[in-house]
């Protein structure tokens, strides 16, 4: 009767669209893979996505309708979780104080717009498949001189709701270190960057993994699939990114744990200057937290249609996933710390580019 409720009070707000969006969003579940069932993982890979690798295989997210299909695939995957966005979608007021709402995200933007005018833009590169507008924070020093471009994502999966906290802290950081910490300054004088807090908003407002029914993190184009024809919201930042030239780009996600470079959807190495390059960087970022790091598909699997692919393929540019460590919730008053845990990383990734 609570999510029932729940479901009615958030019909009243929405649009035709958006109701007809949210009835069709699809229930993920996660599964578990191990022993014999390791031996499908290349179709599996393909055809869903791979949540984390563990000591004994994978566990795996799954669309409840196709779960027929996928014990095909793999008769022995052990039913870790149903509804994997159940927690997240059932959290009440208390659960997600200190969280932004979409609305606030956009209130905050605005915020630090007004308050630090000489050093940010809010600027609005698209819309949504449900006609919200998709925005971005413009950033850099005062300085005169040749600044290299970065992208900062965060919540390209609508549940992941930590990522966001932890993007705006480490953004205000920046701000307020501007002119009186050296090493920020510094930063913010040789960069320009563009922070895009909520790339899925209509799975964030849900607090739902997917867009519109799909895995906005496979939506993207690759090498072998360069005609792929993504979610409104990944083709819209793909557009953003062709009017700039990003040198470096990092796309934040929870809760594992790792920094992650290409290539995605093969276990290939991108040429050996920039694996080596990928390499040491992520090494040092991983030495500021304890947190794994490594191509993708040796930290998980091969995973076709991901970010970072997509801009280091299109741009080279050096693109890299994180997935912070914990849970994609956890209460405010651990922020502080996850945003801490994070910090030095992000300085080490853009003094890098």
């Amino acid at each position: 009767m609570k999510r029932l409720f729940a479901v009615l009070l958030l019909g009243l707000s929405l649009s035709p669209t958006a109701l007809k969006s949210l009835s069709s969003e699809p229930i993920l579940n996660r599964y578990a893979i191990r022993g014999a069932d390791l031996t499908a993982m290349p179709q599996i890979s393909d055809r869903y996505e791979i949540f984390a690798k563990t000591a004994q295989g994978y566990e795996v997210i799954v669309p409840a309708a196709e779960a027929p299909e996928f014990k095909e695939l793999a008769p022995g995957a052990e039913l870790l979780e149903m509804d994997v966005d159940a927690q997240t979608r059932d959290l009440g007021r208390n659960d997600l104080r200190g969280y932004h709402t979409y609305a606030s995200a956009e209130a905050h933007l605005r915020k630090m717009e007004s308050q630090y005018f000489d050093l940010v833009q809010v600027e609005t590169y698209g819309k949504s498949q449900e006609g919200r507008n998709l925005f971005a924070l413009k950033m850099e020093g005062r300085k005169t001189a040749v600044k290299k471009e970065v992208l900062l994502t965060s919540a390209t999966h609508g549940n992941e709701l930590i990522t966001v906290e932890v993007l705006f802290g480490l953004m205000d950081q920046l701000l307020a270190g501007y002119g009186k910490d050296a090493r920020l300054t510094e930063i913010l004088d040789n960069h320009v960057i563009y922070f895009v807090p909520v790339v899925n908003p209509d799975g964030y407002v849900r607090r739902t993994r997917y867009a519109n029914g799909v895995d906005p993190n496979r939506e993207y184009p690759w090498p072998e699939q360069t005609e792929r024809k993504p979610n409104a919201c990944i083709k819209a930042l793909m557009d953003f990114s062709a009017a700039h030239n990003f040198a470096g780009g990092l796309d934040y996600h929870s809760a594992i744990g790792t920094f992650m470079y290409p290539w995605s959807y093969t276990m290939n190495s991108v040429t050996s200057e920039d694996a080596a390059h990928f390499h040491d960087v992520a090494k040092r970022m991983a030495a500021t937290n304890g947190y794994q790091y490594g191509q993708i598909p040796k930290l998980l699997y091969i995973a076709k249609g991901a970010s970072a692919d997509y801009y280091y393929w299109k741009n080279r540019t050096f693109a890299m996933a994180v997935e912070i460590s914990g849970t994609n919730n956890p209460p405010e008053s651990q922020f502080a710390q996850v945003t801490k845990e994070n910090a030095e990383a992000l300085w080490i990734f853009l003094e890098s580019i």
